[in-house]
C-alpha cells in the first residue's frame, strides 16, 4: 500500500481518502483493563477528584507554561475532562484529561487512531501524606503533601518532559494499519514506503521563518 502524506499545515484536520472502521488497539485494551482493576480496588475516582485534577493542572500550566517547547492551550473544558492542543504541531495529535491521566493521542479522521504515550498517578492517602499507588505501592514510595503535588511530580512533569524532548525531536507522524490492527509512532526521519504504512503526517507545524504555527 503506498503512503499517504498529508499536508497538515492548513490548521484544519486532515482526512485520508481510505475509511477505515473503528478498531481497538492493544494499548487501549490493556489501559481500559488494568483502570479497571485499579479502580474496582480502590472505588474509583469521584467526581470532585477529577475536578480537582482539572483545576490543579490549568494552575499548574499557567505558571509552566513558558516551560515548553509547544505551548500547551485548552481547547474544550467538559465537567470532568480537559481537551488541549499543542501550538505548532499539526492537529493529529491531541492531548486529553481525564480521570486521573494524561493521554496522548493519535487522531485521524476525528476518531482516535492510537494512544502514543499516557501518565498517569493515583494518589491515596497515608498517615503522613500521600503516595503514587499504582508506581510506588511498597512502604518505600516517595511521600508528597498532597494529591496535587503527587499529580505534578508523576503526571504533569513527566508530559512535560515529553513534549520537549520525544515530541522535540519528532518531525513525522506515521499512521500503521495491520489486518484488525492499528497504530502510530512519532519519527524523527520520513518513514519509508512500505506495508503496513497508511499515513504520514509532518510534525511540528512551522511558518517560512522557521515560527510554529498556532
Amino acid at each position: 500500500m503506498p503512503i499517504t502524506q498529508i499536508d497538515a499545515g492548513n490548521g484544519s484536520q486532515p482526512k485520508p481518502v481510505v475509511k477505515f472502521p473503528r478498531y481497538e488497539t492493544a494499548k487501549m485494551r490493556f489501559k481500559r483493563s488494568l483502570r479497571d482493576i485499579i479502580h474496582q480496588k480502590f472505588k474509583g475516582t469521584p467526581i470532585h477528584s477529577q475536578r480537582r485534577l482539572l483545576r490543579a493542572f490549568e494552575k499548574w500550566l499557567v505558571e509552566c507554561q513558558n516551560t515548553f517547547t509547544f505551548p500547551v492551550t485548552i481547547k474544550r473544558r467538559y465537567v470532568d475532562k480537559l481537551e488541549c492542543a499543542l501550538v505548532g504541531i499539526a492537529p493529529v495529535i491531541s492531548v486529553w484529561l481525564e480521570l486521573d491521566a494524561i493521554e496522548v493521542w493519535a487522531d485521524m479522521d476525528g476518531n482516535h487512531w492510537d494512544m502514543l504515550i499516557y501518565f498517569w498517578a493515583l494518589p491515596v492517602r497515608k498517615h503522613e501524606g500521600y503516595v503514587n499507588r499504582l508506581l510506588a505501592p511498597e512502604p518505600s514510595a516517595v511521600v508528597y503533601a498532597s494529591p496535587e503535588a503527587v499529580w505534578k511530580e508523576e503526571v504533569f512533569g513527566p508530559f512535560r518532559l515529553w513534549v520537549n524532548d520525544t515530541l522535540a525531536q519528532s518531525h513525522w507522524l506515521s499512521f500503521h494499519r495491520d489486518d484488525s490492527r492499528l497504530s502510530a509512532a512519532l519519527c524523527r526521519d520520513q518513514p519509508s514506503n512500505c506495508d503496513p504504512l497508511y499515513a504520514v503526517f509532518p510534525i511540528p507545524l512551522r511558518t517560512a521563518d522557521g515560527k510554529l504555527t498556532a
